[in-house]
């Protein structure tokens, strides 16, 4: 029908375009591995195609030790519509988790993950000035692994 392809989901889905927001561009650690740097809220589009997610995020907050930092994992469908929480993970310290979570019934396809970091912190701040940034976490490649019914 053509409100559906005058939308923005609509045009951005036939053009092979993704929608996200509050992410810094793709960058690769000492590993080579490819991130990116959330804001303090950043979701991006994915193909659901599995019962599990998993989703490789570092935190590298300097003050973590001290002051923890909670992460949210949301999903939902295009353009975050019926998003819902997945869950949560808290870390005391910089670090690598991969988190895993199961993926709700009716949610297939094209989705969107929605990340929300309770603080962020500015590398300026901490002793590089060069790099003003307000940075979340760290994100690495979704995977969804458990074939769907």
């Amino acid at each position: 029908d053509s409100f559906r392809t005058l939308s923005i989901g609509g045009k951005t889905t036939a053009l092979g375009l993704s929608q996200e927001y509050g992410l810094y561009r793709p960058e690769r650690n000492l590993e080579g591995v490819v991130f990116r740097w959330t804001r303090g809220e950043a979701a991006w589009t994915v193909n659901i195609s599995g019962k599990r997610l998993l989703l490789p995020v570092t935190i590298s907050h300097p003050d973590a030790a001290e002051r923890p930092v909670l992460v949210r994992v949301s999903l939902g469908g295009p353009l975050m519509k019926k998003a819902v929480l997945l869950g949560e993970a808290e870390w005391t310290g910089p670090g690598r988790k991969i988190l895993e979570f199961e993926i709700p019934p009716g949610y297939s396809g094209e989705g969107m993950i929605g990340v929300v970091v309770d603080r962020t912190w500015t590398p300026a701040e901490s002793g590089d000035e060069n790099d003003p940034r307000r940075l979340g976490a760290a994100v690495e490649k979704a995977e969804f692994a458990g074939d769907m019914l």
